[in-house]
């Protein structure tokens, strides 16, 4: 059958319309042939016939009765097995009824693309005890999904396969830091890589500032777009209820941060932005930040416009508004409040819009009994990580070379993200290859709501199912593989007559829907087996991978990973706010930022400009001395320089 019920009116006009012309070609060369056949010519094989061969006899010898006799009952064969396979070709197909579900075979396996080369890891074809067989990989620019309970084989079936075989860009919510010290040798070997671990009692982590200049401009305009988004994902708008509070924290939000970066002498931290909001008593926070303003206002750098605005919509309102908008913005940074966290974000060790140009790959560390405090600065990371990466097409810049694998396990930890929820489907063609990975479906129906929890798992190309132990999911499993007409034959037999003897009875056989598996096959489908639902074909069972058992993995496992170098950890300083010089306003004691004119203004000054007060310079502390500590030295000595030139 050519034609099929989803084909347009077009569509099948053109099929029938080649149906016919092909049968008129294909019935005079059969009529050809059948007569060349007959003819038996050595100068004439019937390999030799086409269409007008038939038509030139007639044309030639027509006119005598035998030729023409056998001219006809060639042409009338022709004809005949010409209409008889259009007919086959045109005729409704036969469907069965309740369906024709089955698994797909290795052969559609293949055609679909999903042994090639490259992709996100789902999964094993073939194989024995667990050994041999071909990856099944997605490829496309599709992203995936899979539900599976604790101790189900997610990490060695599909976290750490990808981990050690995806070649782009890598980046993973890393619970345990298993996948970091499985992978990270093997992906030093081509990548940078990164272990951002917020909260190691050592310092051993790299670092990652949301507000440095990496993501938030010095442009006046994209400084506010930048930071009203991270206010957004900090402080959303609630599903119900009063928007005022969310509102009022991120105007907050937004004038505090702004004003750490317009006051060189500070951190520009989300730490220093807690401890900003965090002085003085909550009775006159109002009236210090007039204070505030109002020496920026007579200083040589005002605040702009839009921070004082901000700030001033907190400063207007009624101490106990004050008091309340306070305590819920602290709430929203008390992370930023443990000094590991403020040290780990304090700087940059890569650059988040770098993925798709280099080879990156990020594991962010995080312990199980962690998730709930780092829930936030997961969705924090990730959101940026997105916002960072959606902003140019490959198509539009050539230096976008790479895609980037981003696996979010423990999914449902990081708390709801709007943008993958309103962004999953356009991931792919800007080269993010999203792999979500949850420990029930439920989970994801709690966070997202049951529309979102569909769009998201709707989304991904393939759906990787393990054996589930929900019974709700299980159904929706099987309701999901569909149904197949299956042959059910009913015998009777009459036991027992008048006549003392058995006899008579019969058999009936009926067609009923058969699930191609139930809820209990899907519950008992095995430890070692899985199910694979790609978009457009049928669905594949197959073998679960187990990474140590297969010589691909196990030889690029557990390598030496790289050395990471400690960061330095300080317990914030009490700080005054005394009346003063611009750098006063922010932290007294904080060194500003050394500048380039710093080198030329040190040859203009005379001697008396070095009568400073030399307790007040910040000296570089511990071994090993880095560049960071020598830069705070110099501006702590610059700014002391400064201040008794002032006096």
């Amino acid at each position: 059958m050519l034609i099929t019920p989803a084909d347009t009116d077009r569509h099948r006009l053109l099929a029938v319309a080649g149906i016919l012309a092909g049968g008129v070609v294909l019935a005079f060369y059969l009529a050809s042939y059948l007569f060349l056949v007959k003819l038996h010519s050595p100068q004439l094989p019937p390999h030799a016939a086409t269409p007008f061969t038939v038509l030139a006899y007639w044309q030639q010898y027509g006119d005598e009765p035998y030729t023409r006799r056998w001219l006809v009952m060639c042409l009338a064969g022709g004809w005949i097995a010409a209409i008889t396979i259009g007919a086959c070709l045109l005729r409704p197909a036969k469907r069965s009824l309740h369906g024709d579900a089955r698994f797909a075979t290795r052969r559609e396996v293949a055609e679909a693309g999903l042994f090639d080369e490259g992709g996100l890891v789902l999964g094993r074809w073939g194989g024995f005890l667990g050994l041999g067989g071909r990856l099944i990989m997605l490829g496309q620019q599709r992203g995936a999904f899979c539900a599976a309970g604790p101790r189900s084989g997610k990490g060695a079936g599909l976290v750490q396969p990808n981990a050690l075989t995806w070649r782009g860009s890598f980046v993973i919510n890393d619970t345990r830091k298993e996948c970091y010290r499985i992978s990270a040798g093997w992906r030093s070997l081509f990548s940078q890589v990164f272990l951002f671990d917020p909260l190691s009692p050592t310092g051993r982590t790299a670092q990652w500032n949301p507000i440095s200049r990496f993501y938030v401009p010095d442009d006046p305009a994209l400084r506010i777009n930048a930071l009203q988004k991270i206010a957004n994902m900090l402080s959303p708008d609630p599903a119900s209820g009063d928007p005022f509070w969310p509102a009022s924290c991120r105007d907050l939000f937004l004038g505090l941060a702004l004003y750490v970066m317009e006051t060189p002498a500070l951190p520009r931290t989300m730490g220093e932005m807690l401890r900003q909001i965090m002085y003085g008593e909550a009775e006159g926070i109002g009236d210090h930040w007039r204070a505030v303003i109002r020496r920026r206002d007579r200083s040589r750098e005002p605040l702009s416009p839009t921070c004082k605005r901000m700030l001033y919509d907190f400063i207007n309102l009624s101490p106990q508004t004050q008091s309340s908008i306070r305590k819920t913005f602290t709430a929203k940074l008390q992370l930023w409040a443990n000094p590991l966290v403020d040290a780990a974000t304090s700087g940059d060790s890569f650059d988040l819009h770098d993925l798709r140009r280099k080879r990156i790959s990020i594991y962010f560390g995080v312990n199980p009994d962690d998730l709930g405090m780092l829930g936030q600065l997961l969705n924090l990371f990730f959101t940026q990580l997105y916002g960072c990466n959606m902003d140019r097409m490959p198509e539009d810049d050539p230096g976008l070379k790479y895609e980037v694998a981003v696996i979010k396990d423990e999914f449902t930890a990081m708390g709801r993200m709007p943008i993958v929820l309103n962004s999953i489907g356009l991931m792919g063609g800007y080269g993010l290859r999203p792999f979500i990975i949850v420990q029930a479906v439920s989970q994801l129906r709690q966070v997202y709501g049951a529309d979102g929890a569909e769009t998201i798992m709707s989304c991904c190309g393939a759906s990787v199912i393990y054996a589930p132990r929900e019974q709700k999911y299980a159904e929706e499993i099987s309701r999901m593989l569909g149904t197949y007409t299956a042959e059910v034959v009913s015998r009777s037999r009459q036991r027992f007559t008048f006549s003392g003897k058995s006899g008579g009875g019969g058999s009936t056989v009926s067609h009923s829907a058969r699930p191609l598996m139930n809820p209990q096959e899907v519950k008992q489908m095995g430890k070692d087996n899985e199910i694979i639902a790609v978009e457009g074909m049928l669905p594949i069972l197959c073998r679960k991978i187990w990474f140590w058992k297969l010589g691909l993995f196990a030889g690029r496992a557990n390598l030496p990973v790289p050395p990471i170098k400690p960061i330095r950890i300080t317990m914030p300083q009490a700080v005054t706010m005394p009346e003063g010089s611009i750098e006063a306003d922010g932290a007294a004691g904080s060194p500003r930022s050394v500048e380039p004119a710093d080198f030329g203004r040190l040859g203009a000054l005379d001697l008396t400009a070095y009568a400073v007060d030399f307790a007040k310079v910040e000296l570089p502390k511990g071994e090993p001395v880095t560049d960071n500590d020598l830069a705070k030295a110099f501006g702590s000595f610059m700014k002391a320089v400064e201040n008794s030139q002032e006096q």
